[in-house]
């Protein structure tokens, strides 16, 4: 996951920022607000050239970063790769994509926290994730071994 480590940086390096919604803004992502079914948070669509993602208009602030954070890695990482018709009509996995981009959205939420490692040492996952407010399992796939 180093490659994804230094996507995040360059991509922080290029726009000046770590907000998944201003990196969206720059890159010309549209994010729309909709009533979503309860068990779908987000996903993003490309239509006529142009990436889209749509967010349950359901979240809480904190949630939306989180989720639209997940979008963007989808976006860069695999953006041409349809991973929804992967999942709905054939029976390949798709746990891979779905780790990768939970793993570029902890390191993207992570910076934007401004967070240094050596200041949380010691601290547990579920510290570190009551103190950025990123779910404890995206800290935990940061930092695990067996990424």
């Amino acid at each position: 996951m180093q490659n994804v480590i230094m996507l995040v940086s360059r991509l922080i390096e290029r726009f000046h920022t770590s907000s998944p919604y201003e990196i969206c803004d720059k890159m010309g992502i549209i994010i729309m607000h909709y009533a979503l079914p309860v068990k779908v948070r987000g996903f993003y669509i490309k239509y006529s050239g142009v990436y889209v993602v749509i967010l349950s208009d359901e979240l809480e602030e904190y949630e939306e970063a989180v989720v639209l954070s997940h979008e963007l890695g989808h976006i860069l990482l695999h953006g041409d790769t349809n991973i929804m018709r992967i999942a709905f009509y054939t029976e390949l996995c798709t746990s891979r994509y779905e780790r990768e981009a939970d793993f570029f959205a902890a390191e993207l939420l992570l910076q934007k926290c401004g967070f240094c490692p050596d200041e949380y040492e010691g601290f547990s996952a579920r510290d570190i994730a009551s103190i950025t407010h990123i779910p404890q399992n995206l800290i935990e796939l940061r930092f695990s071994k067996q990424v």
